[in-house]
């Protein structure tokens, strides 16, 4: 039911049902610490809310879910290259059945951008869409390949998040003109990747591989993820 700014949700499980999804989700809902050390300021509840969307999410990601009108459930933003330049106004979001689901802000709108499947559509001057063009993938398999190699996972420092759960961020937004390539991506969880576009975080591509800078207020200076790649040269 929509609410607001967002949907509500409710319901009642059987005990064979709960335990099922209460198990799914319990990895997922854990406390997690902010970058600083502090604690994770979440409710349990909205740790919940947070789980169940991150199960989706990574379900989605699967590509193994029944098609809808002969393609994959997806979501779709709708966006004028104007907002993700400028990082100014709204996209429109969408559900994975083309029903409204409310407009997100530009910076929001670049992060999905990131490692999506594009279609570009020629706009007319009644608003009339007069061509759609082909659609592409921003990060093809074989760079997406490379990635994970390189990362492992979430790149940034102290994530656990495997590769196949993460997302291909652009150091330099292709909206600014970043390219596709390797030296410009790097794999990042959800929550990081929000994270990089919502904060003074800053990740460079040093010596071949990520070095994420924290804001001037976190001490420790610039530092890499040696979980998933424990043969990283020292920081900095």
């Amino acid at each position: 039911m929509a609410h607001g700014s967002g949907w509500a949700i409710g319901g009642w499980l059987d005990r064979e049902a709960a335990a099922v999804l209460r198990t799914a989700l319990s990895p997922l809902a854990a406390p997690q610490p902010a970058e600083d050390g502090t604690a994770d300021p979440r409710t349990v509840d909205q740790r919940q809310g947070d789980a169940l969307v991150e199960l989706a999410r990574r379900m989605l990601g699967t590509g193994t879910l029944p098609t809808e009108g002969g393609i994959r459930p997806h979501i779709t933003v709708t966006v004028p290259l104007t907002v993700l330049e400028s990082r100014l106004g709204t996209g429109l979001l969408d559900f994975g059945d083309d029903t409204l689901a409310g407009a997100i802000a530009a910076e929001d709108a670049r992060r999905l951008a990131c490692d999506a499947h594009l279609a570009c559509v020629v706009i007319g001057g009644r608003s009339e869409p007069l061509d759609v063009g082909r659609g592409s993938y921003t990060v093809p398999r074989h760079i997406r390949r490379a990635l994970k190699q390189r990362d492992g996972g979430c790149a940034f420092p102290g994530c656990t998040v495997p590769a196949q759960w993460a997302d291909a961020h652009h150091v330099a937004h292709w909206a600014d003109g970043g390219i596709t390539a390797l030296s410009n991506l790097v794999l990042l969880c959800p929550r990081h990747h929000t994270l990089l576009h919502s904060s003074e975080w800053e990740v460079t591509i040093t010596d071949g591989f990520p070095l994420f800078h924290p804001p001037p207020w976190i001490p420790g200076g610039p530092r890499r993820n040696r979980l998933h790649r424990p043969d990283l040269l020292p920081d900095g």
